[in-house]
């Protein structure tokens, strides 16, 4: 049973971290040392973050853009130990904020105290506790730790939310039907599912949008006005220079706010993690994975020109000439992609569409969604990656940027990507484009795009 392990969901532990700020402070005084005693209740009792070593082939991103690792087990080794000052120590973190203010790359899971001994046990030389390097800093000695926690004393803690929520078990697929019509009847239905999943993406999006501006820094911006306000009613004209400053720091808060990252971070939290939608769009990406087959390319499907121009022969497709067409628009741009749509679904000759959409595509600047740490996006169907090509996306539907690319340019990206081709998206539809049709329609100065990428 393939197990599925959920990385950098967000944890706070304000209590915690409130303490770990006292200690410090009491460490330094002699007449407070008997405080410190007070955190290790709270250590026991609390989930902790701690970095974890998972192999970039088991790394998937959901559509949600969270991140998961997919293997036989979810027993990966955790990155416990760290330098510091000439020694090694356990390094553990008491929140999401205080890990990411570390700047460290590794993804992260919740743990408890139990990790540490665990540690200590398997190395000698650890000599304590670290928590929250690079912030606030507490250090605890091995022997203090070992007098504190008596390892068979230790609390036992609730399962975390998550694995409350969310599905553990990675899905199974079902037998490919057999039969023509019954392969078309599993294609609608996974159409609809896919389609019903990127728009529940796209109003899950909208709603953390919404939440993020309800962070301190848009109650800032309410109260900024409203003083500006008051003062207006008070001193009349003489207000002028006042309110001005006041609407100006308003404004600014207000920008600020909105798209600084830890309110868009705060927004996906609740959203997505308390109010359960990563949980709503786990089940429905578990169905469209659990109906895929495994192969899609070589059963019968309803558009079957499409099935036929990917089995010819690089020569018998007529190369697109190498010269930029007029700018299309996006409003063109997406008719073309719809009226192909619209032949495929009424089981019309699509080559002609199919010709002229791959043409314009060529040269028509694409966008493609980033993720929270800046890379660009990659979606999965089945279990294949592809290179998501938005046709003028919604902001929910990329809420982190997008990158403007061109048809020839991404195909220099999926030569540099782990992926097996494209999704053209727009108005919740999607076309999937393999390399090897990408090869022949836009392969064109492909080594002299490439060059270029590989370089920036």
């Amino acid at each position: 049973m393939m197990k599925r392990l959920f990385l950098n969901l967000t944890l706070t532990n304000p209590r915690l971290e409130k303490e770990i700020r006292e200690t410090i402070i009491a460490q330094s005084n002699r007449s407070q040392r008997r405080e410190r005693q007070d955190i290790y209740p709270l250590l026991e009792k609390s989930w902790l973050l701690a970095p974890i070593a998972v192999p970039q082939s088991q790394l998937r991103v959901l559509y949600s853009g969270y991140q998961v690792a997919i293997g036989q087990t979810a027993n990966y080794p955790l990155s416990l130990l760290l330098e510091k000052a000439g020694q090694t120590y356990v390094q553990l973190y008491s929140s999401t904020a205080k890990y990411e203010a570390s700047a460290q790359d590794l993804p992260t899971v919740w743990v408890r105290a139990s990790v540490i001994f665990d540690a200590l046990e398997q190395t000698p030389e650890v000599a304590g506790l670290l928590l929250n390097d690079g912030t606030d800093e507490l250090m605890v000695s091995r022997d203090e730790l070992q007098r504190q926690f008596p390892r068979h004393e230790l609390a036992r803690l609730r399962a975390p939310w998550y694995e409350r929520q969310l599905a553990t078990d990675f899905p199974k697929r079902l037998p490919v039907p057999g039969g023509n019509e019954a392969w078309q009847t599993r294609q609608k239905e996974i159409d609809q599912i896919s389609n019903a999943l990127e728009e529940l993406r796209a109003k899950t999006e909208k709603k953390a949008r919404r939440a993020a501006k309800g962070s301190s820094l848009h109650q800032l911006t309410v109260g900024l006005l409203v003083v500006a306000l008051i003062v207006l009613m008070r001193l009349g004209r003489h207000a002028l220079l006042p309110m001005g400053v006041l609407l100006f720091l308003a404004l600014a808060s207000a920008v600020y706010g909105y798209r600084h990252p830890r309110g868009r971070t705060l927004g996906r939290w609740l959203v997505y993690e308390k109010r359960g939608g990563l949980a709503k769009m786990l089940q429905m990406e578990d169905e469209l994975y659990r109906l895929s087959a495994k192969v899609t390319t070589t059963k019968p499907v309803p558009d079957q020109s499409e099935t036929r121009k990917s089995e010819m022969e690089p020569e018998q497709i007529t190369p697109v000439p190498d010269q930029h067409p007029e700018t299309v628009s996006d409003e063109e741009m997406t008719g073309f992609f719809t009226a192909y749509l619209a032949a495929r679904r009424e089981r019309k000759d699509v080559s002609q569409h199919y010709d002229d959409f791959l043409t314009v595509a060529r040269y028509y600047r694409f966008s493609i969604p980033k993720q929270v740490d800046g890379k660009l996006a990659i979606y999965y169907y089945a279990d294949q990656a592809y290179l998501p090509l938005y046709i003028a996306p919604t902001e929910a539907m990329a809420p982190f940027g997008t990158r403007q690319v061109t048809g020839q340019q991404a195909l220099a990206l999926v030569a540099q990507l782990d992926v097996v081709g494209v999704q053209i998206r727009a108005n919740n539809q999607r076309i999937m484009l393999p390399t090897d049709i990408l090869q022949k329609r836009w392969g064109e100065k492909h080594d002299k795009l490439l060059c270029k990428f590989a370089s920036r």
